[in-house]
């Protein structure tokens, strides 16, 4: 089972992405500031590392530039971010170290796309849904289609409110 690291300070956030990564195959690792990364690195060296860049204590982009200098392309790393998308945040990640840049809200389509192929999870399911239901009360349904492993496509569909 492939596995991935959520750098995410937002714990609601990094909590459902993790769900959903889990809940298609994905052995998802959630870390929420840049040094507890590193030490969740350390201890399980996963193939991909989603990385938002305005963490506490170690920002993104310095936790890139120490995954690099110690284990060069050994993984993949996404950096995720709020800032604009625009050449100064992609040179920004690229000279830290970042393989890809995620501007959110980013989808689940988005995280799968930016992962190498052979990464992608080989046990799922034919016409295979999930719903989440985010601490805020949102619930989010996804759907994805495969028929073999190397299969790509996968829909996600937009939040929508729980009336109470």
């Amino acid at each position: 089972m492939p596995t991935i690291l959520i750098v995410e300070d937002n714990l609601a956030l990094a909590d459902a992405v993790a769900k959903v990564l889990h809940s298609i195959g994905y052995c998802a690792l959630v870390a929420h500031d840049g040094e507890a990364a590193l030490a969740d690195v350390k201890r399980s060296i996963p193939e991909v590392v989603i990385v938002g860049l305005e963490l506490p204590a170690v920002d993104g982009l310095e936790v890139a530039r120490r995954l690099r200098e110690g284990y060069g392309k050994q993984m993949r790393l996404i950096a995720n971010t709020a800032w604009p998308d625009n050449a100064e945040t992609h040179s920004k990640a690229a000279n830290a170290g970042f393989d890809d840049v995620l501007i959110k809200p980013t989808s689940v389509y988005q995280i799968l796309k930016a992962m190498p192929a052979r990464r992608w999870p080989i046990c799922l399911m034919t016409a295979h849904s999930a719903r989440h239901l985010l601490p805020t009360g949102e619930m989010v349904r996804f759907r994805w289609h495969t028929a073999f492993p190397s299969a790509r496509r996968i829909r996600a569909a937009k939040p929508f409110h729980i009336p109470q």
